[in-house]
């Protein structure tokens, strides 16, 4: 799994302006289906597949089933539901996404954006 530790403030010394969610839903069926290591290789193919379309972007894993994907410029990651879309044909599993603005909503550290998405995925966007 790729996976990056932040330890710098987010919009002031690293420069991310976007943070995309992409939220998995039907994941917990699917883990109860298939089993667990069938559902860490599908974490992992999309961790990989996002790393791509990013083009140097940051993946995150988010609460087991959701990741958060920053950009140092704004980037649509629904521009590329198909193509992820597409990986997860017959598992029962759908994507969800939510654009986030980091210098609009004001997000200057880990701290804050963790405050944001954890409200975000109680209110299950």
């Amino acid at each position: 799994m790729y996976e990056h530790i932040i330890i710098h403030s987010i919009a002031s010394e690293l420069h991310y302006k976007c943070a995309n969610g992409i939220y998995l839903q039907d994941f917990t069926q699917y883990n109860k289906k298939y089993g667990w290591k069938n559902g860490d290789l599908i974490l992992s193919k999309l961790a990989k597949e996002l790393e791509t379309i990013s083009s140097g972007g940051l993946v995150f894993r988010l609460y087991g089933d959701d990741f958060i994907l920053l950009t140092k410029e704004y980037f649509d990651v629904q521009k590329y539901s198909e193509s992820l879309d597409n990986f997860l044909k017959d598992s029962g599993i759908t994507l969800r996404y939510k654009y986030y603005d980091i210098e609009k909503l004001n997000i200057e550290n880990i701290t804050d954006l963790e405050i944001l998405l954890s409200t975000s995925n109680q209110n299950k966007i």
